[in-house]
């Protein structure tokens, strides 16, 4: 560290050139460094000599990077004003990547999308809605549609042939999906043609389920087994309908309630409510639990950390999360609005709460990319809890199939694209 250090003060140092009452030549100056730089590589080649640590600090390679997909197959989806690609990552593939030209698909039309995509779900003002649909040259009723059309034709199923992903199937696996730029911003898990009378296998969650990841390193996270042993599986519950000054959400209570009917005698559950989930009582009660589910308002903020969950009395950021030591968080269930919201002056990073419970050290997380219907909310949990505790003892891995088959209970019931699209499921 001290050797790293002296490097990283080389601009400063220099100045003592002029301040020190015993100057000394720039030439000494850079002799010196180079020592030490020197010294630190050999520090490096013994610290890499020992076992677990043969790539510290360098670039991990595709080998290792190819761990992402020990479940099922990666797709990275890069854009730019070059063009649009898609590098898909598998597992036995040894390292190597696909790489698939969307040549149809453009850095403007992803813009456009997304743009119409945010016009559509009602998080602009009732002006620029208007100007999205007349851009779109469609009715409102149609331009999710359009969209889910434009993704389906132009960048999922190049994607599903090329790993030969051809029949649909009542027993789907998983993929994942790692967004770039305004790509973040679209609902990827729902591309499909939505079109009436169309058939089974026309829609992308007909074929696999999908899940997000804002980088490889959070997935391989997720997989790596953690030493020692898990603490008894308790589910925190925080249910707050109205905090700020925000409107009032009273399923909140109920979403909780149903939670607790079917955790009955196969899960211990913690409830926190209205007064008593303030952040210092949920911040103390997260550190034993290895789920957690809220059920509240949320806000994204262009300062990534500042997107925050509201309770009672204050808010509960992501910054406060992550500065929680959490080793055994498992599954964060965030049942409040726009949780998997980018960030448009941010576009390049996953900035947003539920990617940031990843990095919190939660395995799997359930968000929403725009805001939730009030009623819809806690079916969606009741129906996700029903399938994990199936099992026993239950398993967060299933929390995407969970989800999975929560969301297409909604779609059979008629449900419009505003109300079971946001649903979004983020790692293992």
């Amino acid at each position: 560290i001290s050797l790293s250090k002296n490097l990283e003060s080389a601009g400063t140092q220099t100045t003592s050139i002029f301040e020190s009452t015993l100057p000394r030549s720039a030439l000494h100056i850079q002799k010196d460094f180079h020592e030490i730089a020197l010294q630190r590589d050999k520090v490096l080649d013994q610290i890499r000599q020992q076992t677990g640590f043969e790539q510290f600090l360098l670039p991990k390679s595709i080998s290792h990077l190819a761990c992402a997909a020990e479940s099922g197959p990666v797709v990275i989806l890069n854009i730019s004003n070059y063009g649009c690609d898609g590098l898909i990552l598998l597992a036995d593939l040894e390292g190597e990547v696909i790489h698939v030209p969307l040549k149809d698909f453009t850095l403007s039309g992803a813009q456009f999308l997304a743009k119409v995509l945010v016009s559509t779900t009602g998080t602009s003002g009732r002006a620029e809605r208007l100007q999205g649909c007349r851009e779109a040259n469609l009715p409102p009723n149609e331009l999710f549609s359009f969209i889910l059309l434009e993704l389906w034709i132009k960048i999922v199923k190049p994607i599903l042939n090329a790993i030969a992903i051809n029949s649909p199937t009542r027993n789907p696996g998983r993929i994942w999906w790692c967004s770039t730029g305004p790509l973040a911003f679209l609902p990827i898990h729902a591309a499909g043609l939505y079109c009436e009378g169309q058939p089974f296998g026309s829609k992308l969650s007909d074929y696999i389920i999908s899940s997000y990841t804002p980088s490889l390193s959070a997935l391989i996270e997720g997989h790596r087994q953690r030493p020692g042993p898990q603490t008894e599986l308790q589910l925190l519950a925080v249910s707050q309908p109205s905090a700020n000054g925000q409107p009032r959400i009273p399923g909140t209570q109920e979403e909780v309630k149903y939670i607790q009917q079917e955790a009955n005698g196969k899960l211990h559950v913690l409830h926190l409510n209205e007064q008593n989930a303030t952040p210092d009582n949920v911040r103390k009660v997260m550190r034993d639990c290895r789920w957690v589910h809220f059920a509240c308002h949320g806000v994204q903020s262009s300062i990534p950390t500042e997107s925050a969950l509201l309770l009672a009395g204050s808010s509960l950021t992501l910054s406060d999360i992550m500065q929680l030591e959490l080793p055994n968080a498992d599954l964060a269930f965030l049942s409040a609005c726009e949780t998997a919201t980018g960030s448009s002056e941010l576009q390049d990073e996953a900035v947003h709460l539920t990617a940031g419970m990843l990095l919190a050290g939660y395995r799997s997380v359930i968000g929403t990319m725009w805001t939730i219907q009030d009623n819809d909310a806690p079916q969606v949990a009741r129906d996700v809890y029903a399938h994990l505790l199936q099992t026993s003892p239950p398993d967060a891995r299933q929390s995407a199939k969970a989800l999975h088959l929560a969301v297409r209970n909604l779609q059979e019931e008629g449900k419009s694209f505003l109300r079971w699209v946001p649903f979004v499921h983020f790692g293992v």
